[in-house]
């Protein structure tokens, strides 16, 4: 079990954020979809330049700033210096040795970590003995937004693990392959805690790991 608590740790975590934040922000007004479909119609003339170009004439640029602009006067208005929350990172898995003897063709892996009724998925992951998969998830400790007091000593009482599902996906298909309940609170001492988490089968009865994942979190109080 390894132990971070840094702040050149910390900034990396607020740098992933931002990195996410402005990757959802682009997939959401299309901006990949615009840059795929020009690339494929300009297969054989395609030059950072050109691209450049194209995106500008198209307003695509123009509609990147009004976003980021608009995301800006909203978070101005709405902040909540009250929220509480946990930032939680998938980062790799390995081992996963035993499992590959089953694989068919086209099948990939997903994440699904579920926290107070939330439920937040994974990209899809090819299959391999080790992989990595980088992706960042904001756990709130209030996603109802209740009128209620969240501080330390309410925190250290809730027992309500994180619960970490792994699937494979073929077709369309989704097998769970194992599970891994994890115990956040040992966060509040750490600040930022780093592990390697063992995922066991629901098929032996929770008894042997498949493999393990390495995870990060950070918790904002």
């Amino acid at each position: 079990m390894e132990e971070y608590k840094n702040e050149d740790d910390l900034s990396d975590i607020k740098i992933d954020y931002i990195k996410n934040f402005v990757d959802a922000q682009l997939d959401k007004i299309g901006v990949y979809n615009k840059i795929k479909s020009f690339v494929e119609e300009n297969i054989d003339e395609v030059d950072e330049e050109n691209l450049i170009t194209r995106l500008k004439e198209g307003g695509v640029i123009d509609d990147i700033i009004e976003n980021f602009n608009s995301r800006g006067i909203e978070n101005k208005k709405g902040i909540d210096k009250n929220r509480r929350m946990i930032y939680f990172k998938l980062l790799r898995g390995k081992g996963f040795v035993d499992y590959l003897n089953f694989v068919e063709p086209n099948t990939y892996y997903q994440f699904d970590v579920l926290f107070l009724g939330q439920r937040f998925k994974s990209k899809k992951i090819s299959v391999s003995s080790e992989f990595n998969i980088d992706q960042i998830f904001l756990l709130d400790f209030n996603p109802l937004k209740l009128d209620i007091s969240i501080d330390f000593e309410t925190l250290k009482k809730l027992s309500a693990p994180i619960h970490i599902v792994m699937l494979t996906i073929c077709d369309d298909k989704k097998t769970v392959i194992s599970t891994k309940n994890l115990e956040w609170r040992w966060t509040l001492s750490y600040g930022t805690w780093k592990i390697e988490a063992d995922m066991f089968s629901p098929e032996n009865m929770n008894k042997l790991n498949v493999g393990t994942i390495e995870v990060k979190l950070t918790i904002y109080l």
